[in-house]
């Protein structure tokens, strides 16, 4: 019995064997046409020859990976100077790893482009200075008569205007006595208060006691004011502002001694509260009202005056030349050293011209430039006087020369309108 179970058990256990035998086989059977898939070309090879033939580059790849990776490696560390062209700039090559200083370099062409669009701003603060207009006429002749047609009023005709000042009794020397006087503006043809650009020469002109301010133009139908649009249209003169200016305190006719006090002191309220007032609402070549933007605009202003008002504009030379730079004096002398006139006049003329020749030297008037056209009649009652001024100084030629000073005469001309009118006409022909 025992001997039966023996071998029912070794049977059972050959039996299992063989069965593992064959599962095992047919597993390698298996494998073997995996890789017989694999590899098709190599059908003919037995299979423990394709076991070692897969097995073989499996184990010799590792290294070769290696070295692909490795010149990938190579490569890339290359990579930015094989990136780079031939005729590349070095500088232009590496900007991306430097972002601060590509910033930098982006903001260098609108630094420039900045740069270049204050170059102009620059040029125009600091602008070149003017060549200043030379005159050059004999020192002495005869005026010449008025255009024909001139009286009448020209196709293209300026406008007036009033602009009022306060003032206050420089004579007394009382600020408390405050005075409103007229100032009559004469604006060019085409002058616009809106345009930005264009700036204007301004000349005073100062009436004598026998007249008001705004008689220059108005009197004999307009016979100036018509005369300077005729000379602004056809290119006589220069397109100019001319203000007109009286003496008296309330713009009315007064007395000789009265008229003598207030323009002796005439040079005080030109300078604080005339050329203020009015050249703050004119379009003049003064940038501001400050004494250094009048000053620095001297070359573009001028003063004349009529009999007293020729007396001024001596004055006017002997006090205030840093803010004029021409000089009208017509019909009248020079009373600054006398004070007024008198029998001692003739007396003190040498000293004035010294005085003068002194004032041209101490503020360098020869470099800075001015220019004086004295002008009378040959019948004006002045005359003598006049001419007991001008004659030695034009001898002094040395410290007078014709470039800056010159005297003329009207043939015939009286102490009058219509003789100042020509002097107008011939004067400021010259003027800036």
């Amino acid at each position: 019995m025992k001997k039966s179970l023996l071998l029912i058990c070794l049977l059972t256990l050959s039996l299992a064997m063989s069965a593992c035998g064959k599962k095992e086989d047919k597993e390698a059977a298996a494998a073997d046409a995996a890789v017989t898939a694999e590899a098709p070309e190599e059908k003919d090879q037995p299979a423990p020859a394709e076991a070692e033939a897969v097995e073989a580059p499996v184990e010799e790849a590792e290294p070769e990976a290696e070295e692909a990776e490795a010149e990938v490696a190579d490569e890339e560390t290359a990579e930015p100077e094989k990136a780079e062209p031939e005729n590349a700039e070095p500088e232009k090559a590496e900007p991306a790893e430097e972002p601060e200083q590509k910033e930098a370099e982006a903001a260098e062409p609108a630094k420039e482009a900045e740069e270049k669009a204050e170059a102009p701003a620059e040029e125009a603060a600091a602008p070149e200075p003017e060549v200043r207009r030379t005159i050059n006429i004999p020192q002495r002749g005869l005026t010449d008569p008025v255009a024909d047609g001139y009286a009448l009023p020209a196709a293209e005709q300026g406008s007036l205007m009033e602009i009022e000042y306060r003032t206050h009794d420089y004579v007394n020397n009382n600020e408390k006595a405050v005075f409103i006087k007229p100032a009559y503006v004469y604006l060019p043809y085409g002058y616009d208060k809106n345009d930005p650009d264009t700036r204007y020469d301004i000349f005073y002109y100062l009436c004598g006691i026998e007249n008001v301010a705004e008689d220059l133009f108005l009197e004999n139908g307009g016979a100036a004011k018509n005369m300077f649009d005729n000379m602004i249209m056809n290119g006589d003169m220069k397109p100019m502002i001319i203000v007109s200016l009286t003496i008296d305190r309330d713009n009315s006719k007064t007395d000789f001694d009265s008229a003598v006090l207030q323009l002796m002191k005439f040079d005080q309220e030109f300078v604080n509260d005339i050329m203020p007032a009015v050249e703050s609402e004119l379009k003049t070549y003064a940038k501001s009202t400050s004494k250094e933007d009048l000053i620095a605009s001297r070359d573009h202003r001028g003063f004349g005056g009529f009999s007293l008002g020729s007396v001024t504009t001596w004055n006017q030379f002997c006090t205030n030349s840093d803010y004029i730079s021409y000089f009208l004096p017509i019909c009248g002398p020079c009373w600054y050293v006398s004070g007024a006139y008198s029998e001692e006049y003739n007396e003190t003329v040498n000293d004035t011209l010294w005085f003068m020749a002194d004032l041209i030297r101490k503020n360098k008037l020869d470099e800075r430039g001015y220019f004086i056209y004295s002008c009378i009649g040959e019948n004006d009652l002045f005359k003598p006087q006049v001419d007991f001024l001008m004659e030695p100084m034009l001898e002094k030629s040395g410290f007078f020369p014709k470039e800056h000073v010159v005297y003329y005469m009207k043939e015939g001309g009286e102490h009058d309108f219509a003789a100042l009118v020509e002097y107008l006409y011939n004067a400021l022909k010259l003027f800036f």
